[in-house]
């Protein structure tokens, strides 16, 4: 696929809007075939992976697919900014190729894969999971509502990109966001330990409504699909399989939602604009104002392949590496931080094209700029990662190993939003929030008991067992004292 793609690329001489719909196909059915390949290997369509799979494709080729559909938007992408068709054909072109080379990975992952040990039990750590997320619940709760007010207030009175225009910070002089970043995953934790309990686990949904639609005020339909993605992926695996009827009522659910949010986006104040009724006309479509804002992201591959390597030379990976200095606070040894400066690609970006708005950025722009045609290399090793994180999740379920479910989760909802983001916003959030929850889960571990019904069916189903045991046990000393295995 990819050299059929190569192929039309170098022998389009004049692309026209024909031509970029029929690229749009070609993503399409790209697409879908990743899906459906997917799914052969074992896997079900309602899996983190696969919605990863599809935030990236909306984020990098979101508008292609309108126009292979005919649907047309006022974001559009041609004219853009001086974005010409011939630009947008050599971006979709490009885009393809790394997008097919994710999915190489990802099945070479799948298919190389160890078998796992299918009768370990794992420790009950409900009660310790239930622990860390009221702390952290507690500690993060008020920074994160802060600075979501904080977020609404700058939006509606100075319009949504003013929320990007501030300063970046690394490290650790970004404290407060730092704690505010913990309370998303103290819900995670909660919600898994109170899977069993529905007030609780009502409870915290609402809590996640609430932040979808205050999310929405602001204008952040990125993040406010992102929740909505993880509380699917909660109720699937922790409460009830979601069923084809249940897709298709989502669906359904979600388009009438985003032509909500088309009305609330255009009641945000922007240059002097304000919102009417006219506004929740079906020309005005919700959905495919959505896809087209989302598919924007193709903006920043355009630009990059414009600056590089005619005004800056690749990158050769230092994006990448740099980012994990982020991790080391500036305490005065640098004027500019190096990952400010050499691995936050979104500021690069706005600043080499004089903007007085934030980006943003994307896998496909930060690939290019790194190793430009051969960006397809770094796809494929996203591919391999993702699946490799991403596949654990149900298996954590399956082994009733919670804990790990949740740190995943965790990561899960990180990744989700690195389509629209360069490295460096993964890797603080994978430091400062995800691992130390981890270490935290470990040095608790020995308060952890075993499930004692679940011990009680595996012996009374005779299956050699493979039981970690963390500190002393009685209960379990009995149970595996008076069993042959």
């Amino acid at each position: 696929m990819s050299c059929v793609y190569a192929i039309v690329g170098y022998t389009t001489d004049y692309p026209t809007m024909q031509s970029l719909s029929m690229m749009g196909w070609f993503g399409l059915v790209q697409l879908i075939y990743c899906i459906m390949s997917w799914m052969k290997r074992g896997n079900q369509f309602i899996s983190p992976y696969i919605i990863f799979l599809l935030t990236l494709y909306i984020f990098s080729y979101g508008q292609s697919f309108l126009w292979a559909l005919g649907l047309e938007s006022e974001r559009t992408l041609v004219g853009f900014r001086g974005c010409t068709i011939p630009e947008i054909f050599e971006a979709q072109v490009l885009t393809l190729i790394m997008l097919a080379f994710f999915q190489v990975g990802a099945s070479y992952y799948s298919t190389n894969r160890q078998t796992f040990y299918n009768d370990e039990i794992s420790v009950d750590d409900t009660y310790s999971l239930r622990r860390i997320g009221w702390f952290l619940f507690i500690v993060s709760v008020i920074p994160y509502s802060m600075e979501t007010v904080q977020k609404m207030i700058i939006s509606m009175t100075s319009g949504y990109a003013a929320i990007y225009q501030g300063e970046d910070k690394v490290g650790l002089s970004n404290w407060s966001g730092i704690i505010a970043d913990y309370c998303i995953p103290s819900l995670i934790c909660l919600y898994i330990s109170y899977r069993k309990h529905k007030t609780m686990r009502r409870s915290i949904t609402l809590f996640f409504v609430v932040n979808i639609v205050v999310i929405l005020v602001t204008g952040g339909r990125t993040f406010a699909v992102i929740l909505i993605a993880l509380i699917v992926i909660l109720y699937n695996y922790l409460v009830k399989r979601l069923t084809k009827k249940w897709l298709l009522v989502g669906c359904i659910g979600a388009f009438v939602l985003l032509q909500v949010l088309s009305y609330v986006a255009n009641v945000r104040v922007e240059s002097g604009r304000s919102a009417s009724l006219e506004s929740m006309r079906l020309e005005n479509n919700g959905s495919i104002d959505a896809v087209a804002e989302m598919g924007g992201t193709m903006f920043c591959l355009i630009k990059t392949r414009n600056l590089v390597p005619e005004k800056q030379d690749y990158r050769y990976g230092k994006s990448y590496l740099y980012a994990f200095t982020s991790i080391i606070p500036n305490l005065g040894f640098w004027d500019i931080h190096p990952a400010k400066k050499e691995a936050n690609l979104s500021d690069w970006l706005t600043d080499s094209l004089g903007l007085d708005y934030g980006t943003g950025f994307s896998m496909c722009a930060e690939a290019f700029a790194n190793f430009g045609y051969l960006g397809f290399i770094a796809f494929f090793f996203w591919g391999w990662f993702m699946a490799s994180i991403l596949g654990k999740i149900e298996w954590s379920v399956q082994t009733r190993n919670y804990a790990q479910m949740a740190f995943l989760l965790i990561l899960f909802w990180f990744f989700l939003t690195l389509p629209r983001n360069n490295f460096i916003n993964l890797v603080r959030p994978i430091f400062f929030v995800a691992g130390p929850i981890y270490i935290v889960r470990n040095l608790v571990e020995d308060n952890m008991i075993l499930n004692r019904e679940d011990l009680k069916l595996y012996l009374a189903e005779d299956k050699r067992v493979n039981v970690k045991c963390y500190g002393e046990s009685p209960f379990l000393k009995h149970w595996i004292g008076n069993t042959d295995g």
